[in-house]
């Protein structure tokens, strides 16, 4: 359904969402399938399956030079249908449908209900930053990576873009900033911070944490970061349409890599990694992640099993530690852990219930759990031996 290369039989629920979630919006897209030749056949939908694989394998087959744009994409795939091109440029409500259609397929925004005839803006401005809330419609006519880049950044922006830059090798190495499993994992940020978890079917909203809520947003569908967490020389569709401007062209593949790599990563630190976390995640958030009726199966495999990755994802770069550096591991998403850590870091277990799932610090957790148990046995021993002391001094007195 996504056009992407099918490495594992557990897609079946990620392309299920995919399409249901598709044609619950056919409507939305109809101008888009009017337009492109996919006409109605005995009074059935026409097939928005089909104008998705047909609007990937343009941009792959065409955007080698990244200057494709929405325009160019809808005339292509008319063009391919057999239809003539016509003379003026597509309508407002075909370039609206197309803008929806890429964000469908990047798993990165959405627009609103109702779109403008004007003006092509996203449902939710991106936080941080916002370079321009909506463009002018005839932006359509534009790259498509200049189109995108000019709303903001959709993902967070790499802190260290020098160790995809070949001219710029050996990097400067920055101090390390350490980020800690046993502060970030599940069980501490639920149970001492207080922190709620919100299951987002947009990439662009991993990881982002509402401080004042304290709310936490996770992607729900893992499974995307996979199928584009491939060989760097092959590039995705992803990659032909978020061309990142801070990168130069031949890079534009690693970067991306990255930072599928580290979202990939992110559930092991938050779930996988922690035994209470992978209790927790089976007992109240499985349910939680679903979409269009749907849960990833990757998402359960990383969040839930003790074994360290699955099949679909293991290239011998992702390893497993109880401590990440920042700057090396998370290049985009460190900030976003960075704050969360900060965050939970600060918070103070309140109660005995509150420490007993703190394990921001394993030794004294240790060390107290120690006391407590050695001293609950000294005052049971004691409670034992003032019950016998009793006995002994019953039995001594003479019953008269």
């Amino acid at each position: 359904v996504a056009g992407y290369k099918r490495t594992s039989s557990n897609l079946g629920p990620f392309l299920t969402f995919l399409e249901r979630e598709l044609q619950r919006r056919v409507k939305d897209y109809r101008p888009v399938l009017d337009y492109c030749g996919f006409s109605v056949v005995d009074d059935a939908e026409p097939s928005i399956v089909d104008l998705v694989e047909r609007v990937i394998a343009t941009i792959v087959a065409e955007n080698k030079d990244r200057q494709i744009s929405m325009d160019k994409i809808v005339r292509l795939v008319r063009t391919h249908n057999g239809l003539p091109l016509p003379l003026e440029k597509p309508t407002w409500d075909v370039r609206q449908g197309m803008f929806r259609l890429l964000g469908r397929i990047t798993m990165l925004y959405e627009i609103p209900e109702s779109p403008s005839h004007e003006h092509l803006k996203l449902l939710k401005p991106l936080d941080p930053p916002v370079i321009f809330d909506e463009k002018p419609i005839d932006e359509a006519g534009a790259p498509v990576g200049q189109l995108m880049a000019g709303f903001g950044e959709f993902v967070p922006a790499m802190k260290r873009k020098e160790r995809f830059d070949l001219e710029a090798w050996p990097p400067k190495q920055p101090e390390p900033v350490y980020l800690d499993t046993n502060v970030l994992n599940f069980s501490t940020l639920t149970k001492v911070a207080k922190i709620n978890v919100v299951w987002s079917n947009l990439m662009s909203e991993h990881l982002m944490f509402d401080r004042p809520l304290r709310r936490l947003t996770l992607f729900n569908f893992p499974t995307f970061c996979a199928l584009n967490y491939g060989p760097i020389e092959k590039k995705t569709v992803f990659s032909h349409i978020m061309n990142h401007p801070d990168f130069p062209k031949p890079d534009v593949g690693a970067a991306h890599r990255s930072m599928f790599r580290e979202t990939l990563l992110s559930y092991r630190v938050i779930f996988g990694q922690h035994h209470k976390s992978r209790k927790l995640f089976k007992e109240q958030e499985q349910g939680r992640a679903s979409a269009e009726g749907v849960v990833d199966v990757l998402l359960v495999d990383l969040c839930s099993s003790l074994r360290s990755f699955p099949d679909i994802v293991v290239d011998g770069s992702i390893d497993e530690q109880p401590f990440y550096d920042s700057n090396l591991d998370f290049p985009f998403y460190g900030e976003r852990l960075e704050a969360l850590q900060q965050y939970t870091r600060a918070v103070k277990a309140r109660n005995l219930k509150e420490v007993w799932y703190d394990e921001r610090e394993p030794e004294k957790w240790a060390v107290l759990w120690v006391a407590i148990m050695i001293g609950g046995a000294s005052i049971s021993l004691s409670l034992v031996q003032v019950i016998l002391a009793a006995f002994q001094v019953a039995f001594a007195v003479p019953h008269r």
